[in-house]
C-alpha cells in the first residue's frame, strides 16, 4: 500500500489533516521494514517519530505485565504518544511477522 493511501485510512492523520496536508506528509514519510522478532521501538528509551503499519502485526507489551497488551496489525499507529509529548516511550512493540510502516518524525509532522 502507498503511504499516501495508508494516511488517508489512518484515523490518526485522516479526522485532522485534509488531503493536500496528507500528500505532504506522505511525501516525508519514510518505508521501514521489519523482520519477525525484530523490535520496531522499546520502552524506555525516547521517541522523536511515529509509525504507520502497512503490513504484518505487531505485539505491544509493557514492563511488569505478563500479557501482551495489544496485537496491531495494518492502518495502526505505535508511537505517537513519545512524539507528542516528549516522554520516553511507554510500551515495547516487537514484530510478529515481516512488518512494512512508514516512519514519520517530528520534524515532518510539523
Amino acid at each position: 500500500m502507498k503511504a499516501r493511501d495508508l494516511l488517508g485510512k489512518a484515523t490518526f492523520f485522516s479526522e485532522v489533516l485534509d488531503g493536500p496536508d496528507l500528500d505532504a506528509l506522505a511525501l516525508v514519510a519514510v518505508r521501514a521494514e521489519y523482520d519477525r522478532g525484530e523490535s520496531l521501538m522499546r520502552e524506555g528509551e525516547g521517541g522523536d517519530s511515529l509509525l504507520v503499519m502497512a503490513s504484518g502485526t505487531v505485539d505491544v507489551t509493557v514492563a511488569g505485565r505478563s500479557q501482551t497488551v495489544a496485537t496491531l496489525g495494518p492502518g495502526s499507529v505505535v508511537g505517537e504518544m513519545s512524539l507528542l509529548t516528549g516522554a520516553p516511550r511507554s510500551a515495547s512493540v516487537v514484530a510478529l511477522m515481516p512488518v512494512v510502516a512508514y516512519r514519520i518524525g517530528k520534524e515532518q509532522l510539523q
